[in-house]
Parts: C-alpha cells; sequence; structure tokens
C-alpha cells in the first residue's frame, strides 16, 4: 500500500524492536506528537512514549535501562481513557 517492502524476518523480531527501542530514545518531537494525537479527536496515547521504562517491564527487562525508574506495586495499570464512555461521533 505504502511502497514499502518489508521481510518477514523482521515482523515479529523482539530483539531486534528491543535494540531499536534502547538506540532510539523518546524523544521531544513524539512525546509532542502524542500529546496532540491526545488532544484531538483521538483522545489517545502510546503508552511506550509516556513510559518507555514499559519495555524492559513487559519483555522482562532484557537488558533494557528503566532511566531511573522505581516502583512497589507489582502491577501497574495503565489507562489512555479518562472515563467509561466512547463516543464515536455518530
Amino acid at each position: 500500500r505504502w511502497g514499502l517492502t518489508v521481510s518477514s524476518s523482521v515482523i515479529g523480531n523482539l530483539s531486534m524492536f528491543l535494540e531499536w527501542h534502547q538506540e532510539d530514545p523518546v524523544d521531544d518531537f513524539e512525546r509532542s506528537r502524542n500529546q496532540i494525537i491526545f488532544e484531538s479527536n483521538q483522545k489517545n496515547r502510546n503508552p511506550f512514549i509516556d513510559h518507555p521504562e514499559f519495555v524492559g517491564m513487559i519483555y522482562g527487562n532484557q537488558g533494557l535501562s528503566t532511566n531511573g525508574f522505581s516502583y512497589d506495586q507489582t502491577s501497574i495499570l495503565y489507562s489512555m481513557y479518562d472515563s467509561n464512555t466512547i463516543n464515536i461521533g455518530l
């Protein structure tokens, strides 16, 4: 559709995505884009932009830094919605 070719060996390659996550940390542009999307009609966020440390927590901290993040609870709940109602605009 977009004229891109991606080999099947790249899709689902967790170690490649973890390396990419480590080598290209979240920057101000990505944070700003995440905020703009949230403030638009879309109203959702990318939790991995807001909390890059989630990658290490979800995938077993496979050599990833948590940038000083610490927590005392055994589970973390993250909701990108601020209510129980979804307005689909019809």
